[in-house]
């Protein structure tokens, strides 16, 4: 299904617009933050310690440089990375979906 979707594709939100694109390793720092929000993630000692990052960018390359694989990000008119709702559970928003904290000011 992904396949015939022309990334990057832009996308009309209730919170606006947004931009979907594979991700890069540009978005590393930005997913690190991700993974060590997410109460999982975070049980499991994950700080997004920047002495982890030669390994988070292997994994990420890992993932993008697999055709079995897709790794999507939809970032606003600044560019920003966007996350889901800070109510969102697994069983809402996907397995797949990383819940930002609270605080974050999430859309």
């Amino acid at each position: 299904m992904l396949h015939d979707l022309a990334l990057p594709v832009r996308l009309t939100t209730r919170s606006g617009e947004v931009t979907l694109r594979n991700a890069t390793e540009a978005d590393l720092d930005a997913l690190m933050t991700l993974l060590s929000d997410d109460p999982i993630s975070a049980a499991r000692g994950d700080v997004a310690a920047p002495a982890d990052r030669p390994q988070y960018a292997e994994a990420l390359r890992s993932i993008v440089d697999d055709p079995a694989n897709a790794l999507l990000v939809a970032e606003d008119v600044d560019g920003q990375l966007v996350v889901a709702p800070p109510d969102c559970s697994s069983r809402r928003c996907g397995s797949a979906v990383l819940c930002a904290p609270a605080a974050s000011g999430a859309p």
